[in-house]
């Protein structure tokens, strides 16, 4: 089709229809086509695996009270998957004949298909009938969570060792017993905090010393990571909530905020996020007869593409070559992130009417059936929460008309209709623009960080947060470390990635609209081995530059929360120093001392019971 001179051919229309899709691929510069053209040696090879297709239920069903969601099933996107060459492939069984695709092209079409999708994190029930179905452990501990949201996620080992650990008792436990937040006490007046000693963390569910910490995804991080409210990821014992009084089996301390992300994929799982998946790196690809073009085009089209992939072991890779500021050592890890755009009112702490009562009715549910739990669970529904965006409806409206203008824009068949489509996607991205802006002087970073430490503390609620304008990123682990942290007006900081207020407005006590861009998890492909494993040429020149070398990496996929991602390259408190760069003198000792972390990025203490 693209040998064709009249006009451009059916992918490029396709491609020109999304917003921001680089019809030459980003790094490589291959132009996008077919999904198969890019799997070339030393390319990334995606494939199509399981795929998750959510059953509709019907307003007012059985299902919906036990956690449906009762939309319909989307077709968004089946235009492209119809087109594709291989469709839904065919045969049975390891020699079945497997769709690949190549970076680029996925690239392209998780933008085109995704990129406009909302997930309505404020209203998203950890333990509905679809995640509690992907995920055994949501199902396990429902009963201790009840209804709540991924961003208000409950405290599972504190309420389960309150519940059924022994000598548990409803009452609240001692002030030096709970578990506690190094944090002062917050003086709304002039936004300061006291020098006082250490305070539990706030009865946000109902209840004294038996709410637990705040738990869940945490929407106001500095850093380019979507992470947990729970620092904290040591080893604490918990009783097992299915037999209760029994011996205490070790768990993460920040258990509920990893069931939160736990609920969060597989909600995006169950929306075909996953559908594609990286299945390794290309070694090479069969050709036969060699040097014969149109005889190895005829021996694909009777036998399809055979291809050579590792999918574990050594391999070249030059999916992450050409940028300059992803230059790798021996030992670094590269990804696959997906980046959204979360957008978060943030206003009057979530409260649920009756979580300890919950809790009692599970206990007696292990030794008594008959006890209701359904009932339980809905008198603890967590309210003050909304399915509509308030505040922040501008950003939304603008994202759906930048999505559905620009297809006009770039395909108008006269020049009025295209002037008049340019105008309406340039507002829409004005309008974008404006919720990520970050003031110009120190204050506005003080009072984000007032903010921020509030909400994850849980003084503080999200009135509504939708995640949206998905896209994928390739990073590298020497990239996250050295790019990660925040410094105000630098556009490199948090990984290129935005955080920002509308209009850069500063944010009161009390709260506001926030925004940022996260990287909500990535696909770990491998780890380096060799950063210079060849070099390409011009003629009979050899080029040096660190960022044109292929790199070998010792392929091992594996999926990585935001959590995850954080704990091992966030760079919190601005020490690492990026390439060339160094610290001045005035700013050493606070780097030092770390007297410049927010106090939304300290730890718990250890002991917490």
């Amino acid at each position: 089709m693209r040998g064709k001179q009249s006009g451009p051919d059916a992918s490029e229309i396709i491609w020109a229809s999304i917003p921001d899709v680089n019809l030459r691929n980003g790094l490589n510069g291959r132009m996008l086509g077919q999904e198969y053209d890019g799997l070339e040696s030393a390319e990334l090879a995606w494939i199509m695996g399981r795929r998750f297709i959510t059953k509709a239920i019907p307003a007012g069903s059985a299902d919906l009270a036990a956690g449906g969601s009762g939309a319909p099933v989307s077709n968004e996107g089946m235009q492209l998957m119809n087109a594709s060459a291989h469709g839904l492939g065919v045969g049975y069984g390891p020699d079945r004949m497997q769709r690949l695709a190549y970076q680029g092209y996925v690239e392209a079409y998780f933008r085109a298909v995704f990129g406009s999708r909302v997930v309505k994190l404020s209203s998203l029930q950890m333990c509905d009938a679809v995640n509690t179905y992907l995920v055994a452990d949501l199902k396990k501990y429902h009963g201790l969570i009840g209804s709540s949201t991924v961003l208000n996620a409950v405290d599972v080992p504190f309420v389960s060792k309150r519940t059924f650990g022994v000598g548990a008792a409803p009452v609240p436990l001692p002030a030096d017993k709970q578990v506690q937040y190094k944090t002062r006490v917050f003086d709304a007046a002039d936004k300061t905090y006291s020098a006082a000693a250490d305070v539990p963390g706030p009865a946000t569910r109902g209840g004294a010393g038996r709410s637990g910490l705040n738990s869940g995804i945490f929407v106001m991080d500095k850093g380019p990571f979507l992470r947990g409210k729970i620092v904290d990821d040591s080893v604490v014992d918990m009783p097992d909530p299915y037999q209760a009084r029994s011996p205490a089996h070790p768990v993460e301390r920040n258990l509920g905020d990893n069931l939160a992300f736990e609920a969060l994929y597989a909600h995006m799982r169950a929306n075909s996020f996953f559908d594609w998946q990286p299945d390794g790196m290309v070694l090479s690809k069969l050709e036969s007869p060699a040097g014969d073009t149109y005889g190895s085009m005829e021996l694909d089209a009777r036998q399809a593409q055979l291809f050579n992939i590792a999918i574990q072991g050594p391999a070249i890779a030059k999916t992450w070559t050409g940028d300059y500021k992803m230059q790798t050592m021996p030992m670094d890890k590269v990804f696959i992130a997906i980046v959204a755009d979360v957008v978060t009112e943030v206003g009057a702490p979530t409260a649920g009417a009756n979580f300890p009562a919950l809790w009692d009715a599970f206990k007696d549910f292990q030794t008594d059936p008959t006890v209701d739990m359904a009932a339980a669970k809905a008198a603890a529904t967590i309210g003050g929460t909304q399915n509509d965006p308030g505040a922040s409806a501008g950003y939304f409206t603008a994202l759906k008309e930048l999505f559905t203008t620009y297809s006009i824009a770039q395909n108008a068949g006269t020049k009025e209709l295209r002037d008049q489509a340019e105008l309406v996607v340039t507002a829409a991205r004005n309008t974008i623009d404006s919720f990520f802006q970050t003031g110009g002087d120190a204050t506005w970073l003080a009072d984000w960080e007032v903010v921020a430490g509030r909400l994850r503390r849980g003084e503080l609620g999200e009135t509504y947060s939708g995640m949206t304008n998905f896209r994928l990123k390739r990073v590298t682990s020497s990239y996250l470390t050295q790019y990660s942290h925040f410094r105000q007006g630098d556009a490199n900081s948090r990984c290129g990635l935005k955080i920002g207020t509308k209009d850069g407005a500063n944010l009161p006590a009390g709260g506001g609209v926030v925004a940022g861009e996260y990287i909500i998890g990535a696909w770990c492909i491998g780890t380096v081995l060799d950063n210079s494993a060849s070099r390409s040429t011009i003629g009979s020149t050899v080029r040096v530059a660190p960022a044109s070398m292929a790199i070998n990496i010792n392929v091992n996929i594996e999926w990585w929360s935001g959590d995850k991602l954080y704990k091992n390259y966030m760079d919190v408190d601005g020490q690492v120093l990026r390439r060339d760069m160094s610290v001045e003198e005035k700013h050493k000792p606070a780097r030092q001392d770390g007297v410049d972390v927010s106090d939304a990025d300290t730890h718990e203490k250890k002991s917490w019971f």
